[in-house]
């Protein structure tokens, strides 16, 4: 199975995903792992493709801007995780019945 993995790029947020991670992969799934290059090392040493986000960094400060890029960061995501899943071949044990 693919999986997608989106996290807030804090160690309290992104460290306890880590092990769950790894077992998904040590399972055979493929995980892909966006997060920032901070955690670029631990994402890829629990076996996830990682993907970089770095340039999508915005100052949290900037209240003019955060709600305006949250709602495009939703947008995108959305708009990807959807494209993904159209890609993906769907098993028998994933259909309804």
């Amino acid at each position: 199975m693919k999986i997608a993995w989106f996290c807030i790029p804090a160690y309290g947020h992104t460290n306890p995903t880590l092990g769950v991670v790894k077992e998904l992969t040590d399972a055979g799934h493929q995980v892909y792992y966006f997060s920032f290059e901070m955690f670029r090392e631990q994402i890829e040493q629990a076996g996830a493709v990682f993907i970089p986000c770095d340039g999508y960094d915005f100052d949290m400060e900037d209240k003019e801007n955060a709600d305006r890029v949250g709602k495009i960061t939703y947008r995108s995501t959305n708009r990807w995780t959807r494209w993904q899943c159209c890609r993906l071949p769907m098993h028998s044990s994933h259909t309804a019945a």
